[in-house]
């Protein structure tokens, strides 16, 4: 498919160029905006998830500024990121009214899970701040599975956690 996952885009209408880019990560005018905001009224989910293919850390500004603009649908917004990059202080206001769920695992690395835990703290003055832990059933008859176990539970002594089960295919090579 000669994709390059290794470089960021941002899928946004530009002045130079405002029909390049799909709909769908941002706005044309107002009468798209207004057909996105009519269209999330309907759906029937509770909120809105945001981060669902790719990480809205590579560009908070971006993120934020589609969240105070479908804020009029009414339902809550939910951004799921595993915070790549950090939020920059200044946007952190942006962020009242949101809920920021931080994604973390037993099984990341030790670096990436005191990067993420950092955040999920920061932001806990300025939003509704959840530790979402992707949970495992590990194998406690090994170093490995009983240490695995042990940094889970600490995880779930945190306030304010979700638990989402890791659902491997069957053809995982891990399994």
């Amino acid at each position: 498919y000669r994709l390059d996952f290794g470089k960021t885009v941002a899928r946004q209408f530009t002045p130079d160029a405002p029909t390049a880019q799909v709909p769908l990560f941002d706005f044309k005018d107002d009468a798209h905006l207004a057909s996105i905001i009519s269209a999330i009224r309907k759906i029937p989910m509770p909120f809105v998830r945001i981060g669902e293919m790719g990480d809205p850390s590579w560009d908070w500004r971006h993120t934020l500024s589609v969240c105070e603009q479908i804020k009029p649908a009414g339902k809550p917004i939910v951004i799921i990121t595993k915070h790549w990059a950090p939020i920059p202080d200044d946007l952190l206001p942006a962020l009242d009214g949101i809920c920021v769920n931080t994604s973390v695992s037993a099984l990341d690395d030790v670096d990436d899970m005191d990067a993420r835990l950092k955040q999920y703290h920061r932001l806990k003055p300025y939003c509704r701040s959840v530790l979402r832990i992707v949970s495992c059933t590990f194998d406690e008859t090994t170093d490995e599975g009983r240490s695995r176990a042990a940094v889970q539970e600490w995880l779930f002594d945190n306030e304010n956690t979700l638990d989402t089960v890791f659902r491997p295919s069957k053809t995982n090579s891990f399994l």
